[in-house]
């Protein structure tokens, strides 16, 4: 298990700090306590209308496509960090009797997908629906991953018979990525 730290600054914010002695770098993942569930009942749905005005663009990124390679670009750093930390919760989990798994989906079909579908076809000279195909033709699977699909497993891994799956990521993507096993 890998040992972690949790420290509360008097702020209130909550610091998780896991050593890794054997690479010579540090990084800094911050995850933020917001969204729906945490709006007052006055605001409910604010959090959801700011993430379709973000994804249709902002001052710096003018518009999704923009935005989507910025992500991109950081994408790898934040997958290892994330990667890390449930690691590290997963090790707390078998002591707090809790099981922790990631659920990496790829390419899924939901209203962000296509929207950053059109923007990309636009900028390809391509439709929409011709330019996911050409996604899932180099994926080298059948379909992209519905919501439903990575809602199922979710929902699996909270059933009492996934007790036995603890500390692993799984991807839904179709088969896109090849794993060890």
């Amino acid at each position: 298990m890998e040992e972690f730290f949790l420290d509360t600054l008097p702020n209130g914010l909550r610091v998780v700090t896991v050593e890794m002695p054997h690479l010579h770098s540090a990084e800094v993942v911050c995850y933020v306590g917001v969204g729906s569930r945490f709006e007052a009942p006055e605001r409910t749905g604010i959090s959801h209308f700011l993430e379709h005005m973000v994804f249709r663009g902002t001052a710096e990124f003018a518009d999704s496509l923009e935005l989507e390679r910025a992500f991109e670009a950081i994408g790898g750093a934040v997958n290892a960090a994330f990667a890390n930390f449930t690691k590290a919760l997963a090790g707390q989990g078998l002591i707090d009797d809790v099981n922790v798994n990631a659920i990496h989906p790829g390419p899924t079909r939901t209203e962000r997908h296509l929207t950053l579908m059109e923007a990309r076809g636009a900028a390809a000279g391509v439709s929409a629906t011709e330019f996911e195909q050409r996604i899932i033709d180099r994926q080298g699977v059948r379909r992209l991953a519905e919501p439903e699909d990575v809602a199922a497993l979710a929902a699996f891994l909270c059933r009492p018979e996934a007790r036995h799956i603890q500390g692993t990521s799984i991807s839904v993507d179709g088969g896109g990525t090849k794993g060890l096993f």
